[in-house]
C-alpha cells in the first residue's frame, strides 16, 4: 500500500504583539483578450476568398445562362425555318421578336446577378470593419490593462523593500482572494498523488463530509482551521455561445461564513484545471460547520452564472488528515469538483 503522508505537527503560536501581514504576492498580469479573436490578417484573408469564391459563383452562373439563351435561340431558329416555307416574313418578324425579348430576359437575369454579388461583396467588406474595429478596441484596452499592471508591480516593489524587516514576526493572514490565509500545516498531494488514509487513525467522524443543504455541526463546536485545495472541475456546462470555441470561463469560489476566496479563471474550458492561486485556509468557529464550493461561469458585462455548488460538512471529516473528495456538482449537470480538504485544531 502507499505510504501515508507525514505526520503534521502543530504550528508554534505566534506573538501575542502579532500584527496582520500585508499581501506578499505580486498582482497577476491582465489576461489576454485576444486569445482566440480573429486578427485583421485572418479576416483579410477569408474576405478574400470570399470574394474569389463569389466572383467564379458569378463567373459560373453566367455561363450557365449563356448556354441556355444560346439552346434557345438555337430552338427558335429552328423553328423558323420549318415555317418559312409558310410565310416568310411573319417568320421573320416572329424571330426577331423573340431573340429581342430573350435579349432583354438574358440582361435582366445578369444585372440582378451583379447586384446580388456585389451586396454580398458589400456585407462581407461590413463585417471585416466590424471585426478590426474590435480588435482594435481590445488592444487599446490590453495596453491599458499592461500599463495598469506595470503601475501595480512598481507599487509592490517599492511596498516590499519597507515590510522585508517585519515579515518574519507576522502571521501569515491572507487579504486577496487568490491566496491562503497562511500556510497549510503539511503540503497537501499533488493532483496526480493519490491520497491513502493513515493506517490505525483514531475517531469516529466519517471520511465523507459532503453536508446536505442545512449543513450539521456535530458534536464537536470548538474553532478549527480549514485547509482546501481546488483541483479540478470536470463535464461543466456550457453558459457561453459556443461558436468559434467560446465556452464557460469557469472559477471556483470557496466560502465558510463570511470568509471567502476564489480561484483564477480560466476562459474557454469546460474541464479547468487549477494548479496555482488554489490553496485557502478558513477559520472556522463554534457555529461554522459547513463549507461551500461553488463553480462559476465569469462574465465581464452580465453577471456570472453559476455552474453547480456543493457543500462540505468539514465536521465530520477525520482532522489532521488530507481528504480527496471529487463530488457531483448540484445543479450543474453532470459536473464535477475535485478537491483536497484538511481539519486542524485551531491555533492561538
Amino acid at each position: 500500500p502507499p505510504s501515508p503522508p507525514p505526520v503534521a505537527r502543530p504550528a508554534a503560536a505566534p506573538p501575542a504583539h502579532a500584527q496582520p501581514q500585508r499581501p506578499v504576492g505580486p498582482p497577476r498580469p491582465p489576461e489576454s483578450l485576444l486569445v482566440g479573436f480573429p486578427t485583421p490578417d485572418s479576416v483579410e484573408v477569408q474576405k478574400a476568398e470570399h470574394a474569389r469564391g463569389l466572383d467564379a459563383q458569378l463567373h459560373q452562373q453566367t455561363a450557365l445562362l449563356m448556354q441556355r439563351h444560346k439552346a434557345n435561340l438555337e430552338f427558335l431558329r429552328d423553328k423558323c425555318e420549318q415555317q418559312k416555307r409558310h410565310t416568310y416574313a411573319a417568320i421573320d418578324q416572329q424571330t426577331m421578336k423573340s431573340e429581342l425579348d430573350l435579349q432583354a430576359k438574358h440582361s435582366e437575369q445578369l444585372l440582378m446577378l451583379s447586384q446580388a454579388c456585389k451586396q454580398r461583396k458589400f456585407h462581407l467588406e461590413q463585417q471585416a470593419g466590424a471585426l478590426e474595429m474590435e480588435y482594435n478596441a481590445r488592444k487599446v484596452q490590453e495596453e491599458l490593462m499592461a500599463q495598469d499592471y506595470e503601475v501595480h508591480r512598481r507599487y509592490f516593489e517599492a511596498s516590499t523593500l519597507t515590510d522585508l524587516s517585519m515579515e518574519a514576526s507576522l502571521s501569515p493572514i491572507a487579504h486577496s482572494d487568490y491566496h491562503a490565509p497562511r500556510a497549510d500545516p503539511a503540503s497537501p498531494p499533488s493532483l496526480a498523488e493519490p491520497i491513502a488514509e493513515r493506517p490505525g487513525s483514531a475517531g469516529g467522524a466519517s471520511a465523507t463530509g459532503v453536508a446536505s443543504a442545512g449543513g450539521s455541526s456535530g458534536p464537536r463546536a470548538a474553532p478549527v482551521d480549514v485547509f482546501v485545495v481546488v483541483h479540478g472541475a470536470y463535464d461543466l456546462v456550457n453558459r457561453d455561445t459556443g461558436l468559434m470555441g467560446d465556452l464557460s470561463d469557469p472559477f471556483v469560489r470557496v466560502k465558510l461564513g463570511t470568509q471567502e476566496y476564489r480561484t483564477p479563471t480560466i476562459n474557454d474550458n469546460l474541464n479547468p484545471i487549477w494548479e496555482t492561486d488554489n490553496r485557502f485556509t478558513f477559520q472556522a468557529g463554534g457555529s461554522d460547520s459547513t463549507l461551500e464550493l461553488e463553480v462559476f461561469n465569469a462574465n465581464k458585462v452580465f453577471s456570472n452564472q453559476s455552474l453547480g455548488f456543493l457543500k462540505v460538512d468539514f465536521r465530520s471529516l477525520q482532522p489532521q488528515e488530507w481528504l480527496r473528495k471529487k463530488e457531483k456538482l448540484q445543479s450543474g449537470a453532470k459536473g464535477q469538483l475535485e478537491f483536497d480538504i484538511r481539519v486542524e485544531p485551531a491555533t492561538a
